[in-house]
């Protein structure tokens, strides 16, 4: 009777441990795509999105036509900025919604650009004086605190400034060790400081702590489901799942806090819930998961439950 008993507790608490992880992966409800980007307006090289989370204005990098694009929650574009406010091939976006301060980092010129809401360049980060020949800054990203997260990528370190734009301190490297980068993509910054990094070779997920003290990876590359074949973008979402957009995959890989695979979602294609070179992921105010896509020229929108 004793050990009867016992086999069904066993049963009932792993009916329960199962239920809980169920519970914490999240439900996804396909809403609706920004196809403006295929229409008149045309985009090339689609790289960065970035969400303004107050608004819930949605910003895109379209590298290629050296201009930012602006979209309001219904998909409706508001706003362009572009070459005649003297932006060229912008890469990384991220928006101090308190400060009005768009950060961009420019592909050709590696130059970092803090512009107004106008799209007027206010001012530039002078990257001279972080003692390198020679910088090319990436993906960036901003904390809760709004420091300034961005990706060196010519030397394959992360660098942080302050609110103030002021250097603070950088790390990581080229190299295969604990800590450096091969091919370092993007970046993200969670609730409590941690930081992770993502890189197309070697380990794809790095995590760091908010001094960027390395403190453990995961992610193998390789064609499998829990597998990355060429990460290149992440995303945060609000109960600390990891997003992870696998672009020869053409698809997304869902971590989570401690990089344990939860699920994958998409694959290749053009249809609802498709993907073609998914570059880049963010979440709006109510958590609803927006991904860009640099084969289809769009943004796809899923509701997060």
């Amino acid at each position: 009777m004793k050990r009867l008993l016992q086999n069904i507790l066993l049963v009932i608490s792993i009916i329960l441990t199962r239920q809980l992880v169920a519970d914490d992966v999240p439900k996804l409800k396909y809403l609706y795509s920004i196809s403006e980007l295929t229409k008149s307006e045309g985009i090339s090289d689609p790289q960065s999105i970035f969400i303004d989370k107050l608004h819930d204005e949605i910003y895109v990098s379209d590298t290629g036509n050296n201009r930012i694009l602006i979209f309001n929650k219904d998909g409706l574009l508001i706003h362009k900025i572009d070459g005649a406010q003297n932006i060229k091939s912008p890469l990384g976006i991220s928006v101090d919604v308190r400060k009005s301060a768009i950060y961009v980092s420019e592909k050709e010129s590696g130059r970092l650009k803090v512009l107004n809401l106008r799209g007027e360049v206010s001012y530039e980060i002078d990257l001279s004086k972080l003692g390198r020949s020679k910088i090319s800054v990436g993906r960036l990203t901003l904390d809760k605190s709004w420091n300034l997260y961005a990706i060196d990528i010519l030397n394959q370190e992360i660098i942080t400034f302050d609110t103030s734009g002021n250097f603070k301190f950088r790390f990581g490297g080229l190299g295969t060790k604990e800590g450096q980068f091969e091919m370092l993509q993007d970046l993200g910054v969670d609730e409590e400081g941690r930081i992770y990094a993502v890189s197309s070779l070697g380990t794809a997920v790095q995590v760091f702590d908010r001094d960027g003290r390395y403190l453990f990876g995961f992610g193998k590359h390789g064609g499998d489901e829990a597998n990355l074949s060429f990460p290149i973008g992440i995303g945060i979402d609000r109960n600390k799942n990891l997003w992870v957009a696998d672009s020869f995959q053409h698809s997304l890989k869902v971590f989570d806090y401690n990089g344990k695979f939860l699920f994958k979602l998409g694959s290749m294609g053009s249809g609802d819930g498709e993907f073609l070179f998914p570059v880049d992921i963010d979440f709006d105010s109510k958590g609803n998961v927006y991904v860009l896509e640099k084969g289809n020229s769009r943004i796809q929108v899923f509701e997060s439950q």
